[in-house]
């Protein structure tokens, strides 16, 4: 991957943001995004 736009001396990227990588193929496995408590135990029966 590379940057091709950052402020002079580099950039943070801050909570609540992300990136995006469209057309890129990434082998990370299962992503969840766990928004609640609830949602975090019922994390087992999910999987």
């Amino acid at each position: 991957m590379r940057i091709t736009r950052a402020a002079p001396g580099g950039s943070t990227l801050r909570a609540g943001k992300g990136i995006n990588v469209p057309d890129t193929r990434l082998d990370i496995g299962v992503v969840l995004k766990i928004e609640t408590a609830q949602a975090f135990r019922n994390l087992p029966q999910l999987c």
